[in-house]
């Protein structure tokens, strides 16, 4: 009889501190506020900004009825780097990428060489020309062959060519 005192005490203090911890919880995600400036010194690690895919989404704590609420306040797309330009015998682009940890989208310039270059592998040859245009950049063109290839002493598909899927 005892015993089953022991438990069922242990049982209803484990429901209120369960109780006790799930209304407390709520409280430390919204804090309650006077003024925009109360959330501010709340504002929690990521508040100020978030990545969604290429876009980068600025935010920031405001007090509304009450209570600090995350709020978007700017969009900005970080994915830039449609194109680019021939640069002497290579080709430069400018990529985008979102960075909300530093709270901005951040930019890096590639560079690839163009050069003729020939490459056989299995039935694809690949040809480069080392010719550029700012529209799809350093010129290439693949093939299937239907009997193999060879680079040397030129470039050359042997038997068909097969249509690229």
């Amino acid at each position: 009889m005892l015993g089953r005192k022991v438990i069922l005490l242990v049982l209803l203090g484990l429901a209120g501190a369960i109780t006790i911890l799930t209304l407390t919880s709520g409280l430390a995600l919204a804090q309650s506020c006077r003024s925009d400036n109360d959330c501010r010194s709340f504002r929690s690690v990521g508040a100020g900004a978030r990545c969604i895919g290429d876009t980068l989404v600025q935010t920031t704590e405001r007090c509304v009825s009450g209570r600090c609420q995350r709020r978007d306040v700017r969009r900005q797309n970080c994915s830039i780097g449609v194109g680019g330009r021939c640069t002497g015998s290579g080709y430069e682009t400018t990529r985008g990428r979102c960075n909300a940890s530093a709270e901005r989208c951040d930019t890096r310039r590639e560079r690839v060489s163009c050069v003729e270059s020939c490459t056989c592998v299995g039935k694809v040859l690949t040809v480069s020309t080392g010719r550029c245009s700012p529209a799809i950049g350093c010129h290439s063109v693949v093939s299937v062959c239907r009997d193999g290839c060879s680079c040397k002493p030129n470039p050359v598909c042997k038997g068909r060519v097969e249509p690229n899927h």
